[in-house]
């Protein structure tokens, strides 16, 4: 992975994460997020396409345990240590300080799952959307049932 890309997804990561620490009205739509997601998938498909990604046995195995159970496992769980609460109708959400440290930990896992399988940076976007996608879906899930 390249010091520039990797500077990129640090950024972003960090943005995404303060955001997360504001507190935030929840949204019962994920239309944006499935955007993003199918944006994952397209530039997954294209580093394919362009070799920059080849699929071996040890790469898709690691992509499952890196895109099914980091990213949407830690997006769940991450939705469950937000603070939820209703004011005047609408509801908010904030993230703990316990969910900055299931960002860091996810993180460090998905890099070393990178690094083992040499996937690169070529499924970071798709792993951001999933977990995201995953965190706002239980979000608006636990909004209903409050």
């Amino acid at each position: 992975m390249q010091l520039s890309s990797i500077f990129l997804y640090a950024l972003i990561v960090i943005y995404v994460v303060y955001k997360q620490l504001q507190p935030k009205r929840i949204k019962s739509s994920q239309k944006k997020l499935l955007v993003l997601v199918l944006l994952g998938c397209y530039f997954t498909l294209q580093a394919v396409g362009e070799h920059r990604l080849t699929l071996t046995t040890m790469t898709v195995m690691g992509l499952f345990v890196s895109l099914v159970v980091l990213a949407i496992g830690f997006g769940a769980w991450r939705a469950m240590t937000c603070k939820v609460w209703q004011e005047n109708g609408t509801y908010y959400r904030q993230a703990s300080w316990f969910t900055l440290l299931l960002w860091v930990l996810m993180i460090l896992l998905h890099g070393t799952i990178d690094y083992l399988t040499k996937t690169g940076s070529a499924t970071m976007f798709l792993y951001l959307a999933l977990t995201l996608f995953t965190q706002h879906y239980v979000l608006a899930l636990r909004m209903q049932k409050a």
